[in-house]
């Protein structure tokens, strides 16, 4: 996520946190609950963050989550691009190309392009 992006949901979540502290307490206790108490890796749960993001072709969420999965994991650009085809599958072009796009120039920017 770039650095403007990063600060306008950051204070967004430092007001939530001011004005509404229980909301904001429980929304980063289920965050950790979905992370902790799974089943599933979580490796894994951040490719189906990835592909959930996608599917809802929105920009902001779509570069957090790959920033953050290409970050963490190393996902290289066959990893994404498996999810990435069950999102064209499941919901279409504008999301899978959108996320394409992102997922290169993240890919680029934490110099893994050619890896």
């Amino acid at each position: 996520m770039d650095e403007n992006m990063q600060k306008f949901a950051s204070s967004h979540m430092q007001l939530l946190k001011e004005d509404f502290p229980d909301l904001h307490k429980n929304m980063m206790d289920f965050k950790k609950i979905i992370f902790e108490d799974s089943t599933v890796d979580k490796r894994t749960l951040k490719l189906v963050a990835i592909a959930l993001t996608a599917a809802s072709d929105s920009e902001m969420p779509i570069r957090k989550q790959m920033s953050t999965g290409i970050k963490q994991f190393g996902f290289t650009k066959e990893e994404i691009m498996d999810v990435l085809k069950l999102v064209l599958l499941v919901s279409g072009k504008p999301g899978f190309l959108k996320a394409v796009g992102i997922m290169y120039d993240e890919l680029e920017k934490q110099g893994k392009l050619d890896e």
